[in-house]
């Protein structure tokens, strides 16, 4: 969170700083977006390992879980024209945890699941200009994923799962320039079936130079 506050003063400190200016219609850009995400449906994913626990042995007693974290993201593309961009991203979406409350042979046990997804994203944008320096866009494109989870109970039990594909994105949002080639830009984002159907949401602020 403290991370987030500094972002947005220096954004906005630049806000009130900054002239009036034209962007280039045209031309490469690359920046960089940090916020928050959250696994929707995932206390899915947290029964679905609660129930291989109890094949493994495990008297389930119940669950709880995370199902939100921060998020980050490297990304950089071209700017056809004043209305279409091709993008493409690295993004990490953050882990997520669980926790299942079991027995053993009458011993009480915590399950911890851990996790977290990451992947390359590539995404067609469509700018609708407001003025001289504010745009709203969408994007719509492929994120090719990876997942990572590991259900462990410390000293007893262990096993990985591991995930991938590569499935739709979509998303709105609306950028500012700043100056005459710097933006900042607040996106929401959703990554759709990302193992066992998860949809992950992204809410970040970022910044972009243009080159």
């Amino acid at each position: 969170m403290k991370f987030t506050s500094r972002i947005l003063i220096v954004l906005l400190g630049a806000l009130a700083a900054a002239p009036r200016v034209y962007a280039a219609d045209s031309g490469g850009y690359l920046g960089f977006s940090y916020g928050f995400t959250q696994a929707r449906d995932f206390d899915e994913l947290v029964d679905i390992t609660a129930d291989i626990a109890a094949d493994a042995g495990f008297t389930i007693l119940g669950t709880s879980e995370d199902d939100s974290d921060k998020g980050l993201k490297i990304f950089g593309g071209y700017r056809i024209n004043k209305n279409v961009a091709l993008e493409a991203a690295w993004i990490d979406l953050g882990d997520y945890t669980g926790s299942i409350a079991a027995e053993l042979l009458s011993f009480p046990v915590t399950l911890k699941l851990k996790g977290e997804v990451d992947g390359l994203a590539f995404a067609v944008i469509g700018r609708l200009p407001v003025n001289d320096r504010v745009s709203v866009f969408g994007k719509l494109g492929m994120f090719d994923w990876d997942t990572d989870f590991t259900l462990e109970a410390v000293g007893i039990y262990s096993e990985s799962f591991d995930d991938g594909g590569t499935d739709p994105i979509y998303g709105i949002g609306l950028s500012y320039d700043v100056w005459d080639r710097v933006a900042i830009r607040v996106e929401w984002e959703r990554f759709t079936d990302l193992g066992d159907e998860i949809d992950v949401d992204m809410l970040s602020l970022g910044i972009s130079q243009r080159f």
